[in-house]
């Protein structure tokens, strides 16, 4: 099964899409998605600040962030293997900011 993905994305690259795309609504959405790539990770700060600022763990499962932890890993490996600068962005910042909070919680 993992022949036949191999073989589809070989495929595939051989006829890729222009970039940046000729049509407006895809140029928009790159926008988009390269705007949300940096920004969505840091949805957590508000955590991340209440750990390390205030000290209080109280309401935040140490199970719950570290499976962000441990599921955001192989997404992060995904990206570097497929060389998707957006999502390599992504990832890592949210597993940087993901780690900085269990690190708080474990400590506090």
């Amino acid at each position: 099964m993992v022949f036949i993905h191999q073989h589809r994305r070989k495929r595939i690259y051989k006829n890729l899409q222009p970039y940046p795309h000729h049509k407006l609504y895809y140029r928009i959405l790159d926008g988009i998605v390269s705007v949300t790539a940096v920004i969505s990770p840091f949805a957590a700060f508000p955590q991340l600040l209440r750990v390390w600022v205030n000290h209080e763990t109280e309401g935040l499962s140490l199970f719950t962030w570290s499976l962000f932890l441990i599921f955001g890993f192989p997404l992060l490996l995904y990206s570097i293997a497929h060389k998707d600068l957006k999502l390599i962005v992504m990832y890592s910042l949210s597993m940087t900011i993901t780690a900085v909070i269990v690190l708080g919680i474990v400590l506090f």
